[in-house]
């Protein structure tokens, strides 16, 4: 809905999330209070919003704001990485959500986050004892592994794809500011759209699958994205033969998949591809949520 700014608006948002989870319903809120509190929030907002990993939250639902203020309230000394560390919670959680037909007021989801306020909130539960928390109740089988990898390899959307690039930068050792980016098609959805039903026996609707998997889909710079537009493969990796000294490829990317294809030999990028990079990335998002089978 629309962004309420006014103080009823203020009042009613502070009143709904943050009292019930400091367990401050029956406290008595002086107007003082309750300004000293709001500012306390807002404070705490404009210190962690700049870290990549609340924006990366955030993105998949603000429904995860207040478990963030909630963690940061009695923690004024937490450090970056704590709040990257208990970000990476709250995210593998709301990925689960994402990929679920369930609502965020199922008891999965928000009954588990509410009963687990307190232990949020209390500033003597350090963030190894807060992340045991989530391994375990990730971990107890409300989920399953193998139709989550479903799921992903069915997944149409584009919040995933934010996701996918910053696992695999995180995995190579590089920096990607996937706040900025618009979500490129590797297989473009139309210019050559005839040929490849044709290729693959596909119609329409087979055909909406392919090109919307998570596989087919990087973060680009957006004038990038707007330079390689519908391009064969060859030449959205940035390497035109009639224009040499173009700058406007994957190659000349900052993103890490972008980076990845453009060192790729193959000169086309065909349905195979798609379902193999589809495939990686379903098992790099479930190796980050079941972290605890990993370890």
């Amino acid at each position: 809905g629309k962004l309420e700014l006014r103080v009823p608006g203020v009042r009613k948002f502070f009143d709904r999330y943050c009292l019930p989870l400091m367990d401050r319903k029956k406290a008595t809120i002086t107007p003082r209070s309750f300004v000293d509190d709001c500012l306390t929030i807002a404070l705490i907002w404009e210190r962690i919003q700049v870290v990549p990993e609340v924006w990366l939250t955030c993105m998949f639902s603000t429904q995860v704001k207040p478990f963030i203020v909630l963690f940061m309230y009695n923690r004024p000394n937490a450090t970056t990485a704590d709040v990257v560390r208990y970000c990476h919670c709250l995210l593998r959680l709301f990925v689960l959500l994402e990929l679920d037909e369930a609502g965020f007021s199922s008891q999965k989801y928000k009954g588990f986050l509410f009963s687990q306020a307190n232990n949020i909130l209390n500033s003597e539960k350090d963030i190894n004892e807060i992340e045991d928390i989530f391994n375990k109740y990730i971990s107890e089988g409300k989920w399953e592994r193998s139709d989550v990898e479903k799921s992903i390899m069915e997944y149409s959307r584009e919040k995933l794809v934010f996701l996918n690039e910053y696992l695999y930068s995180a995995q190579h050792f590089t920096i990607s500011q996937v706040e900025v980016a618009d979500v490129e098609h590797i297989m473009p959805k139309s210019r050559i759209k005839a040929d490849i039903m044709k290729a693959y026996d596909l119609n329409d609707r087979n055909f909406t699958q392919l090109i919307e998997q998570l596989g087919n889909k990087i973060l680009l710079e957006k004038s990038i994205n707007r330079s390689v537009g519908s391009n064969s493969f060859v030449s959205k990796k940035g390497y035109d033969l009639t224009d040499l000294t173009s700058q406007k490829g994957y190659r000349n990317s900052n993103f890490a998949i972008a980076q990845s294809l453009a060192s790729l030999s193959d000169a086309y990028w065909e349905r195979e591809n798609i379902m193999e990079a589809t495939a990686k990335a379903a098992k790099r998002i479930c190796d980050f949520i079941f972290k605890d089978e990993n370890k």
